[in-house]
């Protein structure tokens, strides 16, 4: 019976190939779009799920009110984890962790290394397999140093590195006690060296001390325990410990919801659970749209199979055995679809991993249980396209039927305008998101930031560079295109030095607690950056005072502390006495996502690491090479490495504009499908009413009156359905938009600009269709049937 029902099916898909290569191509390109997306979500769901106990791993986090706002921080202070271990028995482990910027030697190579710094424990929390070395001591001595694969390669070739010694900073001797499995790309905890949380006592680091909050805590609850009733106990445990904030409760996140829900500040996780839901229903929009081109079409040539349908009722069919076979050609042109898709996503992949920056695979070894999903997804691709041409065909009489009383597609005529309708409300919805979306991104990357970006390299102080940090300038500014040289401890928009909410101000009140941030910067920033000075003076080394001693503030603090004219003005922190010498116009010195916070600007050179060069813009390579010249004499030994700013800002948003461009190319193709079934469509109504055209030409219709004609119901379609998208595109969009604290506005003219290309869109696909149609001779139009 099967073998009777696939040959049926196979006669009628040849015998109407032409709609068949329509439907079969969008199928095909629709679960191909939806592979891709499905194996992106995947992978953002996978974070930290490899780890062993997961479900029972949480992140410290602190929620703190402050004056004039509450905020989360992802990172707590040093002796954290230890007290809570030791003080709840519902907690079975912990582990801290940091990161520090290192140059490692051995022999002749020398790297610039990010070091994680982590607890011994680290290694019984979480899933880092040890390939040599022992877990239990491997992180013992405070000198210890576990490294990954790659990395004793990189450095000991085919040597055996266990014993071996890096040494960091010309300071500290690490002896390698471990070789680490390379660490799982699907993880938010990334390091390629691992030396003792302990050794941060080398650093100054506050690892003992509760006056600062610096590490990333970690804790692993008793198996299986619920972390409410653990988040009960410890919400109030800092109030009688000496930290900084005076109103802060701890909270636990969940391990496996850091990727993707994390908006705290201090925090290092990169996913956003926002862009999943987004391309989930992009995926889910793309699958719906291919589907109903195969109902439009199937229904439309209902007139055609409905003949067939009444004699093989006559010949005693039930309507069971008809469904089952219009149900089992969705389910073979669905099957054929899939079999496409796989090679379209196999040939694309490579593409698809470059622009999303990840390393997807199709591996069924891997990927098991998305296999399963992807074969549901083809079955139920076959069943949505299907059921209702299934359900409508087998309903014809065939009295009715065989006496020719049965309509070209009479009963299916609203039920097709419905779907054309929907379909392209998903496509305009689907335009207005991405216009938003680059409109957003755009005006991210262009917005005046309140500096100036262009010309301007940034790069790393190192060797005698800090030591004699005059002479360095003085080298540069010799240079006739160099036009100012200057220094900072963090590069603007990437961040600051701390944060503090104990700096104390005349006139203050004594409960009032307000964070601000600080950043250490050198004589000459504020040009070198072409910052406006609203009032008072740049830092000076001809004033004595200025050493440690001065500050500059930016509006924000200036309205946080509630100064009309700052300048002149006393601040302290702790036994540390400032004086106000500027007030410097707000500049943007995080990303556009977060609004500009209270900032303290203090003159402190030993602590610049960042070294600034502006330049003239003109004969960059030459500049370029003045700047390495001088880097190597004051830098011997080190690399030349630069970064422009609007380079800088660019990596910054590199994560949006990657989303971005991957909706941009999904959107597209949704338009494509949407623009092949309605294709097929126009060819199916026009070669309808091939015999009505031609009466019409006989009787005088213009050519543009056919081409009119033939077009005003798509045109009413498409205006239908601009506005059931508009809505849900605006709200959709205002939500979206909410995640940026510097957002544009929702612009009517993009509302109307998806409207016209909508309508352009459709109005050429079937416009081909028309004008053949159009010019053709009537005389074949009246012979047709």
């Amino acid at each position: 019976m099967i073998r009777s029902y696939l040959k049926v099916a196979l006669r009628n898909i040849a015998r109407h190939k032409g709609y068949s290569f329509i439907n079969i191509t969008g199928l095909a390109i629709g679960m191909a779009c939806c592979i891709l997306i499905l194996l992106w979500v995947q992978d953002e769901l996978s974070f930290d799920r490899f780890h062993e106990n997961a479900g029972d791993i949480y992140r410290v986090v602190q929620d703190i009110n402050f004056a004039d706002h509450s905020t989360t921080w992802a990172i707590s202070q040093g002796p954290l984890g230890p007290a809570l271990r030791d003080d709840f028995p519902e907690i079975a482990n912990m582990v801290r962790f940091t990161n520090r910027g290192m140059r490692l030697t051995y022999e002749d190579k020398i790297f610039d290394e990010v070091l994680g710094m982590a607890d011994g424990s680290i290694f019984e929390v979480f899933t880092f397999p040890l390939l040599r070395g022992d877990p239990a001591t491997a992180l013992v001595d405070p000198f210890s140093l576990v490294i990954t694969e790659e990395m004793a390669r990189k450095y000991f070739g085919e040597q055996d590195p266990m014993g071996k010694v890096l040494n960091a900073d010309g300071r500290f001797d690490f002896k390698v006690t471990g070789i680490l499995k390379e660490v799982p790309r699907n993880s938010h905890i990334r390091f390629d060296f691992l030396v003792p949380f302990i050794f941060g006592r080398e650093l100054n680091y506050t690892v003992d001390r509760w006056g600062n909050s610096q590490f990333t805590t970690y804790v692993q609850l008793q198996r299986g325990l619920p972390a409410n009733e653990v988040i009960s106990k410890i919400a109030r445990y800092l109030d009688d410990k000496p930290t900084i904030e005076k109103d802060a409760a701890l909270n636990l996140q969940p391990l496996t919801g850091i990727h993707l829900f994390s908006h705290y500040e201090f925090d290092f996780a990169s996913g956003d659970i926002t862009y999943v839901t987004i391309f989930s229903l992009v995926a889910f929009f793309i699958l719906l749209i291919a589907c109903i081109n195969f109902m439009n079409l199937t229904t439309a040539r209902s007139a055609n199979r409905a003949r067939e349908v009444g004699m093989r009722k006559v010949a005693g069919a039930y309507r069971s055995d008809l469904i089952r076979q219009f149900f089992g050609e969705s389910m073979l042109l669905a099957c054929v679809a899939f079999c496409l898709a796989l090679g379209l996503v196999r040939l694309l992949l490579g593409a698809f991993n470059t622009l999303s920056a990840k390393e997807l695979t199709l591996g069924i070894s891997s990927n098991g249980w998305l296999w399963l999903g992807f074969l549901g997804i083809a079955l139920l691709t076959g069943f949505i396209s299907g059921t209702y041409p299934a359900l409508f065909l087998s309903g014809f009489q065939p009295v009715r039927v065989l006496k020719g009383s049965v309509q070209p597609g009479a009963k299916s005529s609203a039920f097709r305008k419905f779907l054309v309708v929907f379909q392209f409300s998903l496509t305009i919805l689907l335009l207005i998101c991405t216009l938003v979306v680059y409109r957003q991104l755009d005006y991210m990357q262009n917005k005046k930031l309140g500096y100036d970006k262009e010309h301007l390299v940034y790069m790393s102080i190192r060797g005698q560079m800090r030591e004699q940090f005059d002479a360095v300038k003085q080298e540069l500014l010799s240079h006739p295109n160099i036009l100012a040289v200057t220094a900072s401890a963090n590069v603007p928009t990437y961040g600051y030095s701390f944060s503090n909410s104990l700096w104390r101000w005349e006139g203050q009140d004594p409960d009032e607690e307000i964070l601000m941030r600080a950043s250490f910067v050198d004589v000459d920033f504020l040009e070198t950056l072409g910052i406006e000075l609203l009032a008072g003076r740049d830092f000076s080394r001809e004033f004595s005072t200025d050493q440690d001693a001065a500050v500059a503030v930016n509006e924000a603090a200036a309205r946080a502390m509630g100064m009309e004219d700052p300048v002149g003005r006393r601040l302290s922190l702790g036994e540390r006495e400032s004086t106000i010498v500027g007030l410097v116009k707000d500049y943007h010195f995080r990303s556009l996502r977060q609004e500009i916070d209270p900032l303290i600007l203090i003159f402190s050179p030993p602590s610049s690491r960042v070294l600034f060069v502006r330049l003239k813009g003109e004969d960059m390579p030459q500049s370029l090479a003045h700047i390495e010249e001088v880097w190597n004499t004051f830098s011997p030994g080190f690399d030349f490495r630069y970064r422009f700013m609007d380079e800088a800002l660019d990596l910054l948003y590199r994560a949006e504009q990657r989303t971005g461009t991957i909706f941009r190319i999904f959107t597209l193709l949704a338009v494509s499908i949407s623009c092949l079934g309605l294709f097929g469509l126009a060819s199916y109504i026009a070669e309808q009413r091939t015999k009505e055209i031609g009466i019409r030409k006989v009787l005088g219709a213009t050519v543009s009156h056919i081409v009119f004609l033939l077009s005003r119901d798509f045109t009413k379609w498409v205006m239908v359905a601009n506005l059931i998208a508009w809505p849900v595109a605006y709200y959709a969009m205002r939500v979206w938009l909410q995640g940026f604290a510097y957002r544009i506005p929702l612009p009517w003219w993009v509302f109307g600009l998806s409207a016209l290309l909508a309508l352009v869109i459709a109005l050429l696909t079937v416009s081909y269709q028309s004008v053949r149609a159009a010019v053709s001779n009537p005389v074949d139009a009246l012979k047709y049937e």
